[in-house]
């Protein structure tokens, strides 16, 4: 499944090693593409992947991808799911990646406000972001 190259991704991101990531994520994005595009998981993917790109500086290509992710889940209307709080920190990660610290700053704060609607402020993804 495309879960599996997306958590081995999560291991190369702790080390910092963006571009092996991003191979990971790319890989996870091909399984999705092929099986399920269209399944909420597939989607976080892709935002994920996204926000390796911010990392990279390629801050305009992501977001570009994230707005069409935000759209979605607009239409499926899921913008109170843990899962958008990933878009949006992915989202925030383009901002910054665009030298447009304020727009960061607040978006990263409403996935944070997010994460803690959905979990306990005790949670690993509350601690994270």
């Amino acid at each position: 499944t495309a879960c599996a190259p997306s958590l081995l991704a999560m291991l190369e991101i702790e080390q910092e090693n963006f571009p092996a990531a991003l191979q990971k994520r790319d890989r996870a994005s091909v399984i999705c593409q092929r099986e399920t595009p269209a399944y909420l998981m597939c989607l976080v993917i892709r935002a994920n992947r996204v926000g390796l790109l911010a990392r990279m500086g390629r801050g305009a290509e992501a977001m570009q991808v994230l707005d069409d992710i935000t759209l979605t889940l607009t239409r499926r209307k899921m913008l109170e799911v843990s899962e958008y709080a990933q878009v949006l920190e992915a989202k925030a990660l383009a901002f910054q990646a665009l030298g447009r610290s304020a727009e960061a700053m607040r978006t990263q704060q409403a996935a944070i406000a997010l994460y803690q609607k959905t979990f306990a402020d005790t949670h690993i993804q509350v601690q994270r972001a």
